[in-house]
């Protein structure tokens, strides 16, 4: 896996040139905003810490590298429930490839996996595509459906909070998926680059809930792709 790297100051000097701050005040807006910056940007680049707890418990590190033309890779190493993990879904625009204990399988890709992946990390995290990789799926709404499939409603926001140096502001809002509410989740975003730093979801079950912590250590658009071909 890449060795972890600063988050882009660039993106931070370039909002303070232009006089737009990177997080708007209206919660609804700044959430919509990272959502565009997400989906504009050539290229995203996350290395993570995933964990949870409750009625299920997972502690994962992951690494998502998705580009605007669709290609990319998951990568994922840890436990998950009670079964260890180390997986990989490449994707080059055409089709996708799993490969994991289990062994490799292709399968055509869908038609819109960048938005079904940066939209699933903003609406309901990253590691519910996780969760679905390491059961030998595929990631949820990735055919151009998961704008309807799941939304951030209610969205509202918190006072900036300084911690280790740095300013970050908390959106809260409710998770909603097929028409229904799941849970609640509150995305802290950076002041500075308008990028996300954390997430904590609380999720219902009908047997209980399960609270999923995830920690954004490298957080990047357009990054160098050639250092991060898959098995670099």
């Amino acid at each position: 896996m890449s060795s972890l790297r600063p988050l882009a100051l660039a993106l931070a000097l370039c909002a303070a040139c232009a006089g737009t701050p990177a997080v708007p005040d209206d919660p609804q807006e700044a959430f919509a905003a990272l959502e565009q910056r997400l989906l504009e940007a050539p290229a995203v680049l996350a290395i993570s810490q995933l964990s949870s707890e409750g009625i299920f418990e997972a502690d994962l590190r992951s690494e998502h590298l998705v580009t605007r033309d669709g290609r990319g890779h998951v990568r994922v190493v840890g436990s998950f429930g009670e079964q260890a993990v180390d997986l990989q879904l490449r994707f080059d625009g055409e089709r996708m490839e799993l490969s994991g204990s289990a062994g490799t399988r292709s399968f055509p890709q869908p038609a819109d996996v960048p938005a079904g992946l940066l939209l699933g990390l903003t609406r309901m995290g990253w590691l519910h595509n996780v969760a679905r990789l390491v059961a030998g799926g595929q990631p949820d709404a990735t055919d151009g459906s998961v704008r309807e499939f799941a939304r951030a409603v209610r969205v509202l926001g918190g006072e900036p909070l300084e911690v280790d140096g740095r300013e970050r502001r908390a959106l809260t809002f409710g998770v909603e998926l097929r028409g229904q509410l799941a849970g609640t989740a509150v995305l802290w975003l950076d002041l500075a680059s308008g990028l996300p730093l954390e997430r904590w979801q609380k999720v219902a079950f009908g047997e209980g809930e399960m609270r999923v912590v995830e920690t954004y250590e490298v957080f990047e658009l357009d990054p160098d792709l050639d250092a991060l071909q898959p098995g670099s």
